[in-house]
């Protein structure tokens, strides 16, 4: 008996798919379909598919990772703020934290999902943004 490995094809979501051509895959040869999707796949596109998962869903629990490698004195300035909103606009996010942050004179570096960089001049500011927090 010869037996073939099991065949499944990822596929993340763009408007170049459509349902009819994944149906084809499905059915004709056998493929399982998964697809990754923004939150806007249409009813039809999804089910077509075995299994359907939200981009946002995936990559909601990665922490964040500050891009720029700040110097040794500059890193001990920074706080991380976490369980910000997310149902929120990350502009309305920013925007509240500058204003949270003004008389600190600090800066909003990053906000991704549910956490955001600050960053301060010195060891007082960060001291005096944390009481907030």
């Amino acid at each position: 008996m010869i037996r073939r490995p099991p065949r499944s094809t990822l596929f993340p979501y763009t408007t170049l798919f459509r349902s009819r051509e994944l149906v084809d895959l499905r059915y004709r040869t056998g493929i399982k379909i998964i697809i990754i999707h923004n939150g806007y796949a249409s009813e039809a596109l999804l089910a077509c598919a075995h299994r359907h998962v939200s981009f946002s869903d995936i990559t909601a629990k990665i922490p964040l990772k500050i891009q720029t490698k700040p110097s040794p004195s500059e890193a001990a300035f920074q706080i991380v703020v976490k369980n910000l909103p997310t149902n929120l606009d990350e502009l309305k996010i920013r925007t509240r934290l500058k204003q949270l942050s003004d008389n600190c004179g600090g800066r909003v570096v990053s906000v991704y999902g549910d956490q955001a960089v600050m960053r301060f001049a010195n060891k007082e500011a960060t001291n005096r943004f944390a009481v907030f927090f």
